[in-house]
């Protein structure tokens, strides 16, 4: 893509669906990161919260929670978005309690 389209005429922004591992993820995302990546969404399997919250503080590409954030209900949970600093998150009403959840999470991110 980059070949074809330089940085700054696109963004490119990946999912990886849970792809990596936790042990290999920095590992490929900065190999990943040599492509000038927007963000990437879930690099490893939702649940693992520590890890995440390390790979979002040492990611070279800005992460993006996706389904790290379908289920969690309780707002101590909810710490994920406030206290990893994930730059992003993809909200999706009906994975998040429908609208009432999406604003509660528009609410956690802007405070």
């Amino acid at each position: 893509m980059r070949s074809y389209y330089p940085a700054g005429e696109i963004s490119i922004r990946l999912d990886a669906n849970g792809a990596f591992s936790p042990a290999e993820a920095l590992s490929k995302l900065e190999k990943l990161a040599a492509f000038d990546i927007h963000s990437i969404e879930q690099p490893i399997r939702q649940g693992q919260y520590k890890a995440m919250a390390e790979i979002c503080r040492h990611s070279p590409i800005p992460v993006a929670l996706d389904e790290e954030l379908i289920g969690v209900r309780n707002p101590e949970a909810k710490g994920i978005a406030r206290n990893d600093p994930a730059r992003h998150i993809v909200l999706k009403p009906s994975l998040l309690g429908g609208f009432s959840g999406f604003q509660e999470w528009i609410e956690l991110a802007l405070n």
